[in-house]
């Protein structure tokens, strides 16, 4: 496994987390390119495509889609270094 890339993907996803608290879709949707480019973990197999899941959710008026992807990310994330991000984009769309 090579290290810095691993590194990078632990980059783009703290990004990606920030650019979908912020509603920055571009910004979430180049994270998951990147992510998807670089990992080398199982844990974070699934990411990228919630990641773009999440972009096209957070563009609908109805935020309930991107409440159920933001939480299945949540299930995947949660116990980690991204736990406070993640609750946070969580607890955003529950209002």
């Amino acid at each position: 496994m090579d290290g810095q890339r691993q590194r990078e993907v632990i980059s783009a996803l703290d990004r990606s987390l920030r650019c979908a608290i912020a509603g920055d879709f571009a910004g979430l949707g180049q994270g998951a390119v990147a992510i998807r480019r670089l990992n080398q973990l199982p844990v974070y197999e699934a990411v990228p495509d919630l990641l773009e899941e999440l972009a096209v959710c957070l563009r609908e008026p109805d935020r309930a889609a991107a409440h159920e992807t933001a939480s299945r990310l949540y299930q995947i994330l949660k116990g980690g270094p991204f736990e406070p991000l993640i609750a946070t984009l969580v607890r955003s769309l529950s209002s």
